[in-house]
């Protein structure tokens, strides 16, 4: 089968000619997921070419339909040859796949006109903005790990409630004796809260907050925010450009916000992560947590990504950044890069899958994503600057951006 593209009146049309079969449909697959994830999400197929059609070929063409439908794209087959458009009637789907009256040529989002800031990388469009909206920012527990004065490990329950953010380091379980062996990086974002176990399962396990059920972490420190997003930006690389830097990420938030200390969530298609994470709990050995980040005993107990990874997944992303390391918040801050910036972020790695344009609600999203996709990892994000080896700062390709001023920041 031979595939061509096209763009037209605002549609991606993929001209096919030949038998659309079980060989043929994988082919097709991969061309649909690569018009997506360029952004076409109007998608036309011109069967014009296609004299056969099987039912390998047929549970792509409703696949495709059903991922454009459910963030309101739009999927249609025009100029079905008679052969085609007989298998299509008998399986009962013909009348799913034409075009609609509702399909047109404009944009699939429609608005007031919107602010965009321009960096050297990235076009940022906001599409709200609320002045009223912030965020309170709570400090709990020790980067030590330790209570000084009653001379223990601090442990720390957290209820993650639908309007808390936040990250550290905690597990889930039955308190500190229970938690012991598995802390590990944790992020909570809108109800849900998800962690990497330390214990050597590796496997990434989560919470959501359902009904009355709010879900607990046991924090041996966190960063915990409490309120709302007070702008939802949508951001694409600028034109001949591939990705976009964190960095830059995080420099447009500031811009938004007009603050010197903010928060910020984003939801985005990965073009490579670089970050770490705990591979042993930090207080599994209470005689030596001292020493735990020290050389040469930080290689028993941090993985670092060598190179950038999770490339082509949605990551999922909290924390906070401020122009200065000072306050309570500065000493869980760390440099970002060399940009004079600092701030602490986490990263929750999804499998991939496409999301709406135009504004996104948060909250709705996340919800999404745990109930569709894979959670793979969670992962502090880092930049790696050495000379030759570093593997640089994550990457992004489009994605959502929340931001909001942090108001006040209490120490617990």
């Amino acid at each position: 089968m031979e595939i061509k593209r096209q763009h037209q009146e605002g549609f991606e049309i993929l001209i096919l000619d030949g038998r659309l079969d079980a060989y043929w449909a994988d082919h097709l697959e991969s061309e649909l997921s690569k018009s997506i994830r360029e952004g076409h999400y109007k998608i036309r197929l011109d069967m014009a070419g296609v004299n056969y059609l099987s039912s390998a070929g047929i549970r792509i063409l409703l696949q495709s339909y059903k991922k454009l439908n459910q963030i309101n794209g739009q999927f249609s087959l025009v100029n079905i040859s008679q052969n085609v458009q007989s298998v299509l009637e008998l399986s009962g789907v013909a009348a799913l796949l034409k075009p609609h009256k509702t399909e047109d040529t404009t944009s699939i989002t429609k608005g007031a006109e919107t602010k965009r800031i321009n960096t050297e990388n990235g076009v940022f469009e906001i599409l709200h903005e609320d002045e009223n909206s912030s965020l309170s920012c709570e400090i709990k527990g020790s980067i030590e790990f330790i209570d000084h004065n009653n001379k223990k490990i601090i442990n720390i329950p957290i209820q993650i409630s639908g309007d808390c953010y936040a990250l550290g380091i905690g597990a889930f379980g039955n308190g500190y004796d229970d938690c012991k062996n598995r802390y590990g990086e944790f992020a909570a974002l809108a109800g849900a809260v998800s962690y990497l176990p330390t214990d050597g399962t590796n496997v990434a396990d989560f919470h959501i907050a359902s009904g009355d059920y709010l879900p607990e972490v046991n924090a041996l420190y966190s960063i915990t925010c409490k309120g709302e997003f007070g702008s939802m930006t949508r951001f694409d690389p600028a034109k001949e450009k591939e990705v976009i830097g964190f960095s830059e990420l995080i420099e447009a938030g500031f811009n938004i916000s007009g603050k010197d200390t903010i928060a910020i969530a984003a939801v985005a298609e990965s073009a490579g992560i670089v970050g770490a994470n705990l591979i042993k709990s930090p207080v599994a050995d209470e005689s030596g947590i001292d020493d735990i980040f020290s050389f040469p005993n930080i290689q028993n107990c941090i993985s670092f990504t060598s190179e950038k990874s999770y490339i082509g997944s949605l990551v999922v992303i909290f924390g906070v950044a401020s122009k200065e390391q000072s306050g309570d918040l500065g000493e869980f801050l760390r440099p970002l890069g060399s940009t004079g910036l600092f701030g602490h972020f986490h990263a929750m790695i999804f499998s991939y899958e496409p999301f709406m344009k135009g504004k996104l609600d948060l909250k709705e999203t996340i919800k999404n994503l745990f109930d569709r996709q894979s959670l793979q990892s969670v992962i502090h994000l880092l930049s790696d600057e050495r000379d030759i080896v570093g593997a640089g700062e994550s990457e992004f390709v489009r994605g959502g951006l929340w931001v909001s001023p942090i108001e006040s920041v209490i120490k617990a």
